[in-house]
């Protein structure tokens, strides 16, 4: 799994946007993995959502309407808590909330892992498989280390004055503009 981390992180810096790294992320970490789906979801602080940016298991045309409010089903479990949440069968989970246009259903197992820069939740990175199973220590532990080289580079294009990922308006950097006066203080 070091060879795909490495290779992982090596896409996400060679990527010409955001919008394609997370894309290549879906893929190699389902890929590495050998699970049926792999997402990532945003936080827009904004519209208190959640907003589907990056999956390999469902269609394009998706990214960026899929949207979930804070704190609903496992994606705002993971949230809520800032942990990782591995769980063998997501249907018959309390939190379980499922979207109408996602093929959820056929999922049974789910690991989700938040991607948090200095405090910050910046979005969610799931995982699910059709077979009831928990994912395994070593597979936790790789998507926790993913989201963490990941949590720079959002960051960074958040910075930057906007992520240009599907759903998300961009919004140019608001500095200070004003001025100050008075005494210096000691």
């Amino acid at each position: 799994m070091l060879q795909a981390l490495h290779n992982i992180i090596q896409k996400v810096n060679d990527a010409p946007d955001m919008a394609k790294a997370l894309s290549d992320v879906v893929v190699a970490i389902s890929e590495t993995l050998c699970c049926d789906s792999c997402s990532i979801f945003i936080c827009d602080d904004d519209s208190g959502e959640y907003v589907l940016v990056a999956a390999n298991a469902y269609p394009e045309e998706l990214l960026g309407k899929i949207k979930l409010k804070y704190g609903n089903g496992l994606v705002g479990l993971v949230a809520e808590r800032e942990e990782v949440v591995n769980i063998d069968n997501a249907q018959s989970h309390e939190n379980y909330f499922r979207h109408t246009k996602l093929k959820e259903s056929e999922y049974s197992a789910f690991l989700g892992s938040p991607i948090i820069d200095s405090g910050d939740l910046l979005g969610i990175l799931v995982v699910q498989q059709e077979d009831q199973r928990f994912f395994s220590e070593d597979e936790e532990a790789f998507c926790v280390t993913v989201c963490v080289q990941l949590a720079g580079k959002i960051a960074d294009a958040k910075a930057r004055g906007g992520l240009q990922l599907p759903g998300f308006k961009k919004r140019a950097f608001k500095g200070a503009r004003s001025v100050l006066k008075g005494k210096a203080g000691s």
